[in-house]
């Protein structure tokens, strides 16, 4: 995680490198793609236990907000979040603080999700997913 100088978060990334690289085709290039010969070996992350988060979301008007907690000894991996109508259908457009992101054990993060058109997000539910996390909606509180 990258902070400013008075602590606040800048920025955070997250990494999960192969043991195996990538084989790059240079023999068979074109001027703007080398293909791969072999991929990277990522089936180690079919191994990762599955991970029940705490989840907790509250509606305010146009913004949401979400508390998520990882209690477990285990990584929760490529953790996505979606604010969704009575149909499952996710309400667009938003902007999340963050999306797609990893949670490690004992950790606790907390995210927003804002809607520029203004809508109305009362009666809408969270739902949450991931690599390892079972799906689940959650709904939101005012």
């Amino acid at each position: 995680m990258l902070q400013d100088t008075s602590g606040a978060e800048v920025a955070r990334n997250f990494y999960w490198l192969s043991t195996e690289p990538d084989v790059l085709d240079y023999e068979n290039n074109l001027w703007f793609v080398t293909p791969t010969k072999e991929f990277a070996d990522f089936t180690a992350l079919d191994d990762l236990p599955e991970v029940e988060l705490e989840v907790s979301a509250t509606a305010d008007g146009s913004a949401v907000t979400v508390q998520l907690g990882n209690s477990t000894d285990a990584l929760a991996f490529f953790v996505e979040l979606r604010v969704v109508d009575g149909d499952g259908n996710s309400i667009l457009p938003v902007l999340w603080n963050d999306n797609y992101f990893s949670i490690l054990p004992g950790e606790s993060r907390e995210l927003i999700a804002s809607f520029p058109a203004g809508d109305d997000v009362s009666g809408a539910t969270l739902a949450v997913q991931g690599w390892n996390v079972g799906a689940m909606e959650v709904g939101l509180s005012e």
